[in-house]
């Protein structure tokens, strides 16, 4: 149940930030590099920032690059969305699929025991 239980984390989280933003809502704390009171955004947009940022080692000079790139296009902005929307979905729908198939009772153990993990 591993994997799954890490699939309703991270699906849950992107599926909240993605109503927040749709809604508006404001960061109500430094959340990365985003301020405190900024329009929220897409939460793979912080995804995004902090593993490149990191991982290559480009740091702020990418960070202020990938802000100026969400600031400059509508179309960038909206592709994180969808992104936000299908990450949260798939991991929600794979999560309960796997917990339903662990959970059944008709499922022999051994294949249980395989699917979760």
């Amino acid at each position: 149940m591993t994997p799954a239980s890490l699939m309703f984390l991270v699906g849950g989280q992107l599926a909240v930030i993605a109503v927040w933003n749709s809604l508006g809502f404001r960061t109500p704390f430094r959340i990365s590099s985003l301020p405190r009171g900024v329009p929220m955004r897409p939460g793979i947009y912080t995804t995004i920032e902090d593993v490149i940022a990191v991982d290559t080692g480009t740091g702020r000079l990418y960070r202020e690059a990938l802000d100026a790139r969400y600031e400059a296009s509508p179309l960038f902005r909206r592709m994180l969305r969808q992104l936000d929307l299908f990450w949260a979905i798939s991991a929600l729908a794979v999560a309960a699929a796997v917990t339903a198939v662990v959970l059944a009772p008709s499922v022999p153990e051994i294949v249980a025991y395989g699917i979760g993990g």
